[in-house]
């Protein structure tokens, strides 16, 4: 893996930092290491697979300019956010095939690429855990309400829900309401409780919470909003607190998993229906009774996420349409050049049917 990001990168934790952790704690002979772009030289020679991340500049332009020293490697580009094409399009001709992490993601981009495109789940974030994980569920007996995040993603999906947020906690129907967020770069136009986020105290920040409220309401009217992964519920869980989270369509397939889905919401009235009614107690009880815990630790562990992808670079590997040269597919035209082409081609057609 060649990469620029440390720990503190989620790309990096979610997608091939478990693959690697996988497949060192699997015995065989698969050899793998995570290198530096300014230190990679050697240590891509004989490469049978490299990966690298979609918005790693640092780690593309290093494969740009030594992919001659791994010519037969299969090269991953472990991709997530996706609000244009073009920067995925401009690495057909570095990558051999995409992994993404849900089917929604993989559905979106594979309509534009003529490479491979595959779905890796991610597992649980291992900063949820510390030395207090015991993958039993804690009893809670208060309503404090949490969130966490970086400070652009509350303002796309969370705004519309403060007043039911602000009018719940007027009623005294929560304790509590704080953010975990990089403080430093959040306006707090609203004058919010707010916490410096922290990869190495997370774990306990959010067990101090009762509840943490998950949304990707796409208030930015985007679809990379609408197809978000459900790692903050899952985050939550492994913490310790009880998700409430919007009815968007990985959420929705996670909790109907877990058997969760009771704590759904799908506007802000059902959220306040939902946060007017909530036992700590019996909640908590309830996720320990269902498994959720268990679930999440058998299914998305890093041994798991490493063995599916050993599998899918096998699929790719052994299908020979998959192993042909690369067509480096050209970013999409813009607007502008596609309304000045379609004037052109109405008048084509004008003529084509006068002729008629």
């Amino acid at each position: 893996m060649v990469t620029t990001y440390g720990d503190s990168h989620a790309c990096a934790r979610l997608q091939t930092g478990a693959i690697f952790r996988g497949l060192r704690d699997t015995a065989g002979s698969v050899q793998c290491q995570t290198v530096k772009p300014s230190a990679a030289r050697s240590s891509i020679e004989g490469a049978d697979c490299i990966g690298f991340h979609y918005n790693d500049v640092e780690a593309m332009t290093f494969l740009r300019h030594n992919r001659h020293l791994a010519p037969a490697a299969a090269i991953a580009c472990f991709g997530a956010d996706i609000y244009d094409f073009g920067r995925y399009t401009e690495l057909c001709d570095l990558a051999s095939f995409f992994v993404m992490p849900t089917s929604l993601h993989r559905s979106v981009l594979a309509s534009q690429m003529s490479l491979p495109v595959y779905t890796l789940e991610e597992p649980f974030d291992p900063i949820a855990i510390d030395a207090q994980t015991d993958w039993r569920f804690p009893p809670k007996k208060t309503r404090h309400l949490g969130w966490f995040g970086y400070p652009e993603s509350f303002y796309k999906s969370m705004l519309s829900l403060m007043p039911t947020i602000k009018a719940c906690l007027d009623a005294g129907q929560l304790d509590g309401f704080k953010l975990l967020t990089d403080s430093s770069r959040f306006p707090n136009d609203l004058h919010l409780d707010l916490q410096a986020f922290s990869t190495q105290t997370f774990a306990a920040d959010v067990r101090a919470f009762d509840y943490v409220l998950v949304s990707h309401f796409p208030l930015d009217l985007h679809v990379n909003s609408l197809i978000k992964s459900p790692n903050k519920a899952v985050t939550a869980l492994v913490a310790g607190a009880i998700p409430i989270a919007s009815a968007t369509p990985s959420y929705e397939a996670l909790f109907c998993n877990l058997g969760l889905q009771k704590f759904l919401f799908d506007s802000p009235r059902s959220l306040s229906r939902l946060l007017r009614t909530r036992d700590p107690v019996a909640d908590s009880r309830f996720i320990q009774d269902m498994g959720a815990l268990e679930k999440i630790r058998t299914t998305m562990s890093d041994s798991e996420t490493a063995s599916a992808f050993l599998g899918l670079l096998q699929m790719y590997l052994t299908d020979p349409a998959n192993t042909a040269d690369a067509i480096a597919v050209a970013v999409p035209i813009t607007y502008e050049a596609f309304a000045r082409a379609r004037v052109k081609l109405i008048s084509r057609l004008k003529r084509a049917m006068q002729r008629r």
